[in-house]
């Protein structure tokens, strides 16, 4: 039988498509005459073909037939819809009634709420299988994270600083890579490339909040990005190498393209 823990879900999906099609051309050979396999043959074929589906399904959790596959798809759409949603309705939710609290209820939300949906992600990990729940948490979290952040220092009238980016990448990427988010994974890196493009416009004099004029600043970062998943592979993790290369390569273009017209 083989062995099927070293590959990801992406080659789990594959392999199980390769099963069906064969499957269904053996179906097809038969029925026009084609193929003749006597009954043993082909018990032993079913056999091999059913412990093979069986083992990739627990290990990886595919989908073993089309209708599974689109429900998986709906799935992760109506997922990432309620993530957005939820993150969005914390968000207003603070502003909303934030003024009604007094400091010490204020700070005190603040710390409490990245912390309790992290509880909420890391207990949502134990028990759903699929992760489509526990990545809906993590993105919550991770909106949950920043608001703490940007309210701390809106309370305490902290002078806005680019570190906080920096501050909000380490978590995203902690969270991506933990549940394997590739939304979290993007959102940590636009936040890097927000934190480095402000240090290089400090470093060049200019203030930081100007960063989006200096498109040049985000060349490096791209190219940093870009290399990455060549030097550190991520067959652990579906689409992490892609989303590296495809965003880094749009951020790069979209930087020349600013600079070649508006100089």
């Amino acid at each position: 039988m083989d062995t099927h823990s070293s590959i990801n879900k992406t080659q789990a999906q594959a392999r199980v498509n390769q099963i069906r099609a064969f499957q269904a051309e053996q179906q097809l050979l038969s029925e026009q005459g084609i193929l003749q396999l006597d009954d043993n043959a082909c018990q032993q074929i079913q056999r091999y073909h059913q412990a093979v589906l069986q083992q990739l399904q627990q290990s990886q959790d595919i989908d073993l037939s089309a209708q599974a596959s689109h429900l998986s798809l709906g799935m992760q759409i109506v997922s990432f819809l309620g993530a957005v949603a939820l993150a969005a309705s914390l968000f207003f939710l603070f502003y909303q009634y934030w003024g009604y609290f007094d400091t010490p209820l204020q700070v005190g939300i603040l710390i409490s709420a990245p912390l309790l949906s992290l509880a909420l992600v890391s207990w949502l990990q134990r028990v759903d299988r699929t992760g489509y729940y526990a990545k809906l948490a993590a993105l919550v979290s991770f909106a949950a994270w920043v608001l703490n952040i940007v309210m701390l220092g809106s309370i305490f009238n902290l002078p806005a600083s680019p570190n906080a980016f920096a501050v909000f990448a380490l978590y995203a990427f902690i969270l991506a890579y933990t549940l394997r988010v590739r939304l979290l994974l993007a959102a940590g890196m636009l936040c890097c490339y927000l934190f480095i493009g402000a240090r290089f416009g400090s470093w060049m004099g200019n203030y930081w909040v100007s960063t989006g004029e200096y498109p040049e600043h985000f060349l490096l970062t791209s190219l940093l990005f870009f290399v990455l998943p060549l030097k550190f592979k991520q067959q652990r993790y579906e689409g992490f190498a892609a989303l590296y290369q495809i965003l880094a390569a749009v951020v790069f273009f979209i930087a020349v393209l600013i600079l070649a017209n508006w100089g």
